[in-house]
């Protein structure tokens, strides 16, 4: 079997989005693998919070990608913290409503993305 062949044949349209999605979920969860008590944590707003600014910086293009974040949060806290109940689902939700609906989920500003890769720049030795 030829695996350059392989190689060469790449995903399109919704199977790479789903791909590119399932990719960065998984890094969510790596970045989220280091906080400590995270079973204590499932219904902890500034934890949804964090949960929220992640997939808000991560997922760009959402809406050109027809990607459903808030979807996308359940799905990382159930990879993280397995055992949700219906209750804790229903808390999870209405903290997303809370923090969306007061502007609380927010994206790094570009000026703060290209002056932190300066300040990195120049510490760098």
């Amino acid at each position: 079997m030829d695996s350059t062949a392989l190689k060469l044949i790449q995903p399109k349209h919704r199977l790479k989005n789903s791909q590119t999605t399932s990719q960065l979920v998984a890094f969510i969860v790596e970045q989220l693998k280091d906080i400590q008590d995270l079973a204590k944590q499932k219904i902890e707003p500034e934890f949804i919070k964090y949960v929220c600014n992640l997939v808000e910086n991560v997922f760009v293009d959402a809406k050109k990608n027809k990607v459903n974040k808030k979807e996308i949060v359940f799905q990382i806290i159930q990879k993280v913290i397995p055992i949700l109940t219906e209750d804790d689902k229903k808390i999870i939700d209405g903290i997303i409503e809370f923090l969306h609906s007061n502007k609380q989920i927010k994206k790094v500003s570009n000026f703060k993305i290209c002056s932190h890769k300066v300040k990195n720049l120049f510490t760098v030795k």
